[in-house]
């Protein structure tokens, strides 16, 4: 749903866009999930996405106006790389610190175990950590790229954002075993709301020059309801 809200956005503002510039988006919230299965052949469901003037993003599914449901929203736009606010430099160089402070390795395949025993079943085409590195805030995962069929579909693939998603349950787990309570099993966190997105799109593209590739995830605070 991230994915095509910043790829509705771009097809609808093609002629301002450059290489410079990058796609904003605030106070994304999927309202309705849509969970899609490996193995769902010949299941399809149709989105339909709706950008607004004042730049509101919203997808539908794909049913009549009058009964569809609205699966997520969010407030979209099209802004310079300067303009967003961002020190690209300084987040370069916190990747690469972090590439020399995480040092503890984490087992990526019990990790999706713990997913299964938790009722979330990801599929081969969703399992992507192949190896993890952490330390107390920050870790560093390498992802397989998925299927070179997506790249003429996607301008990144939904399985590459859940799994860069996936890596913060490192600093999940973590968390909750400093908390004295690692006999008992840790709950499933579900994301389901961004307050700021930033996806430099023109970027993308370079990522399939690779068999993998790597993230990293920064753990600043944790509250659960």
């Amino acid at each position: 749903l991230m994915e095509l809200t910043c790829a509705s956005l771009m097809d609808s503002e093609r002629d301002m866009w450059s290489d410079h510039n990058v796609v904003k988006v605030e106070g994304f919230s999927i309202t309705k999930p849509v969970v899609l299965l490996d193995a769902a052949e010949g299941m399809a469901l149709k989105l339909v996405t709706i950008v607004h003037d004042d730049g509101l993003v919203e997808i539908f599914d794909g049913a009549c106006p009058a009964d569809r449901a609205l699966h997520a929203q969010g407030k979209a736009a099209v802004v310079s790389s300067v303009g967003a606010g961002v020190d690209w430099t300084a987040l370069g160089a916190h990747f690469a610190d972090s590439e020399r402070t995480c040092s503890t390795a984490f087992d990526c395949t019990a990790m999706y175990e713990g997913f299964r025993a938790r009722g979330l079943l990801y599929g081969p085409a969703f399992r992507l950590l192949r190896t993890a590195r952490y330390s107390d805030s920050s870790c560093v995962a390498f992802i397989a790229m998925p299927s070179r069929d997506m790249e003429r579909m996607h301008i990144v693939p939904p399985n590459l954002l859940d799994v860069v998603l996936q890596a913060s349950a490192i600093l999940v787990s973590q968390h909750h075993q400093r908390g004295n309570t690692g006999r008992e099993q840790a709950p499933a966190f579900v994301p389901y709301a961004f307050d700021e997105v930033l996806m430099r799109c023109s970027k993308a593209a370079s990522l399939w020059n690779f068999d993998t590739c790597k993230c990293e995830v920064t753990m600043t605070s944790l509250k659960s309801d």
